[in-house]
């Protein structure tokens, strides 16, 4: 009864397995499919950008060849001429300059000059229906003012246009009548057909149709390929753009989805013929799951209730060499191990025990620890005492110095304002300056409205310290300054800048490095027990993040500056 409840479950399962593959076939298809599709979109659109990035070149082109033909004292002259000579000469020059740029660019097919003072417009090619043209536009070109555009020209009944790059001329050689006013207006023609040769791309069956579309969305060149464009005077609905920088025109294009579809109808009877292989597959793996599978569970099932019913002494015997065999091995260990077990876990039991104990002496010694720093300060205190009972003011001037940094260290709190922290820097320069008979001075400017920022404790001093033993000690005299300047609107700049003997090269490029690597920045802090400028660096990127940190610069003989960038945080009025 139980096997053939268990077969009957595995058939269920089978049959609800090919089910789910059924469903998961027609998905891939369906994914796969989208997927194809998106592909052949994407490439297409790839494609058109292509073309999008060559029509923007040739635009570009035209426009720079326009501008420089536009400037200078050549065409000034030539506009306004001071007499006949001179616009003999500069006509002649003017033309030649034209010939070897319509020579030199495929995309230009004639160049238009119109003069302000309405006389005879310059046309470089003799084309009588450009001619033609130009004639229509001359009022507009000559009279209005203008600006750098591209435009689209039209002779008379709307059939013929051309595309022009418009750039006025205006007087800007020397001050005069006609200083900054327009002269003139140029006009080069582009060659509609080369720039149909770059819409015109072989070998891209995806695109239906593609155009090109001016700035008031008329279309100005269509290249049709596998589908035939119905709107003529307005963008179709199904059309995507791309815009052509600097211009305020448009490549359009319709995508041929009845070519796209077609790329993957094999495909779609490949899935089917899956489906019915995997159905014949999964008739023949049922046989062989029932004998395979099946019957060996039930044989371990019932040996595995004799041992539950017989007692843990006893074991299955099961002589198979895969996964049911390994199983009841495995259930033949966890009885032979379980005594071990239980060992093990009384043993783990007493190291938990033996680990807390540890814990509650290492609290006691941290206790005992603090009792010290009272010590020291009434230490301090006491000595503060006897200099001024024997009238030895410099003793108890540092006495209360080494107090004030004792207690400022060890009383407070992590975060603390920037003039708390400049009044203790104040106390160490006295004990310095006490120390070394007056030969190491130093002085901290900062603005009045970043006293009260909340920086961390004990983040000056240490690049003080290192300041005075590597850098000043041994020297004749040297001063330390400390600067606080904002940066930014978000950040403010510490500098401790000392004029010592500086840090050789290797030192200085070791020392950078560490500070740039985090995973140095850490080994060295770790290496390193004491606060130094590794630990105050990682202190600081672990309060603020990492755009903050210490940067050293470094000349050798010369002194080191230390660099110091937080978040400028808005602090209270007072301490």
């Amino acid at each position: 009864m139980k096997k053939k409840a268990l077969y009957y479950k595995f058939l269920k399962v089978s049959l609800l397995t090919g089910f789910l593959m059924v469903i998961f076939q027609f998905g891939t298809f369906l994914h796969l499919s989208r997927s194809i599709t998106q592909q052949n979109m994407e490439h297409a659109s790839a494609s058109v950008s292509q073309i999008t990035e060559a029509v923007e070149k040739s635009f570009a082109e035209i426009r720079t060849a326009a501008y420089y033909l536009s400037i200078g004292s050549t065409i000034e002259n030539y506009l306004i001429p001071e007499d006949d000579y001179e616009l003999y000469k500069n006509h002649k020059y003017f033309t030649q300059t034209i010939d070897s740029l319509v020579k030199g660019n495929n995309y230009i097919q004639d160049v238009a000059l119109f003069r302000s003072d309405g006389r005879i417009f310059y046309h470089y090619r003799a084309d009588d229906t450009l001619h033609q043209v130009l004639r229509l536009y001359r009022t507009e070109y000559e009279t209005r003012q203008q600006e750098s555009a591209f435009r689209v020209i039209y002779d008379e009944e709307g059939r013929n246009s051309y595309i022009a790059c418009i750039q006025p001329v205006r007087y800007l050689t020397r001050i005069n009548a006609y200083w900054r006013q327009q002269v003139g207006c140029l006009l080069v023609i582009m060659d509609k057909e080369q720039v149909g040769a770059i819409l015109d791309r072989e070998g891209e069956d995806s695109i239906g149709a593609i155009c090109l579309m001016d700035d008031g969305g008329r279309l100005i060149d269509v290249r049709q390929k596998n589908k035939r464009l119905e709107y003529v005077d307005e963008k179709a609905p199904d059309m995507d753009m791309q815009s052509i920088r600097g211009t305020g025109w448009h490549i359009g294009y319709i995508l041929d989805y009845g070519a796209i579809r077609n790329r993957y109808i094999e495909f779609r009877y490949m899935v089917f013929l899956m489906i019915f292989m995997a159905f014949l597959l999964l008739y023949a793996l049922l046989g062989i799951y029932n004998t395979g599978i099946v019957r060996p569970i039930s044989d371990l099932y019932d040996q595995i209730e004799h041992v539950i019913s017989g007692g843990l002494k006893k074991r299955i015997t099961m002589n198979r060499d895969d996964e049911i065999g390994q199983i009841a091995k495995v259930v033949n260990n966890m009885l032979d191990h379980q005594t071990e077990i239980s060992y093990k876990m009384l043993h783990t039991q007493q190291q938990l025990y033996e680990k807390e104990i540890e814990a509650k002496e290492n609290e006691l010694r941290i206790l005992e620890s603090q009792i010290n720093p009272h010590f020291v300060l009434n230490t301090l205190q006491c000595i503060c005492g006897i200099a001024t009972a024997y009238d030895v003011p410099i003793i108890a001037d540092i006495s209360v110095d080494m107090s004030a940094i004792f207690h400022y260290s060890l009383r407070a709190p992590e975060i603390v304002t920037l003039k708390q922290e400049l009044d203790m820097i104040r106390h160490y320069f006295h004990i310095i300056e006490v120390r070394f008979d007056g030969k190491y001075k130093g002085t901290a400017e900062t603005p009045e409205e970043m006293l009260y920022m909340p920086v961390p404790k004990m983040l000056i001093q240490p690049m003080v310290e290192n300041a005075v033993q590597h850098g000043m000690e041994g020297r004749e005299k040297g001063h330390i300054d400390i600067r606080c300047l904002p940066v930014s609107a978000d950040a403010v700049q510490i500098v401790i800048q000392d004029d010592g003997c500086g840090m050789e090269p290797g030192r200085l490029e070791e020392l950078q490095k560490i500070l740039e690597d985090e995973e140095e920045l850490h080994r060295s802090s770790l290496k390193l027990k004491r606060i130094g400028i590794a630990n105050s660096c990682l202190r600081i990127r672990n309060l603020y993040g990492a755009s903050y940190g210490i940067t050293i610069e470094s000349a050798y003989g010369e002194g080191t500056a230390v660099k110091i960038l937080l978040p400028r945080v808005e602090g209270g009025s007072g301490e």
